[in-house]
């Protein structure tokens, strides 16, 4: 429990950036690794997945264990809002006004398409994923991913 409040504690001081391209920035990272460890991605994933299979493939090459932390706000997953909504871009200035009603069906074959090729990207890279629904606390989530991350190593 000590390590999980030392990482959410760290994460509460990150400052947010401009856009960043993830595989890349991954790959970077790869080439600066020493010796081999766990390496844990939080993201949102929303990036280039063939770049992103290329930087997991490297740390993979590297014997890096490698965990993604996908962080989606609740409503990215479900999208189970109503009414007039203006959507706005975090990393940059584009905004709709809409009724989500009007593009629930679209945005969630979308993002189904996605997330399946975001699963077999992960899975071809023995790359563990774990979502993470905003809706919870991070140190809940963190909890519950390392106590059934011991179980399992337990039985090994």
């Amino acid at each position: 429990m000590a390590q999980v409040i030392r990482m959410t504690e760290a994460l509460d001081q990150v400052k947010s950036v401009a856009k960043t391209s993830l595989g890349p920035a991954i790959g970077e990272l790869a080439g600066r690794m020493g010796r081999r460890g766990i390496v844990i991605i939080l993201s949102d994933a929303f990036a280039d997945l063939d770049d992103l299979d290329s930087a997991l493939q490297r740390l993979r090459y590297e014997k890096q264990e490698v965990v993604l932390l996908q962080v989606l706000h609740h409503d990215e997953i479900h999208f189970d809002m109503g009414g007039m909504i203006r959507f706005r871009g975090l990393e940059d200035e584009d905004h709709i006004i809409t009724r989500p009603d009007d593009i629930r069906a679209g945005y969630l074959a979308a993002y189904g398409r996605f997330d399946q090729r975001l699963r077999e990207v992960c899975d071809a890279n023995h790359c563990e994923r774990l979502v993470c629904d905003t809706s919870r606390p991070i140190s809940e989530l963190l909890a519950d991913y390392l106590h059934q991350r011991t179980r399992i190593h337990r039985r090994w």
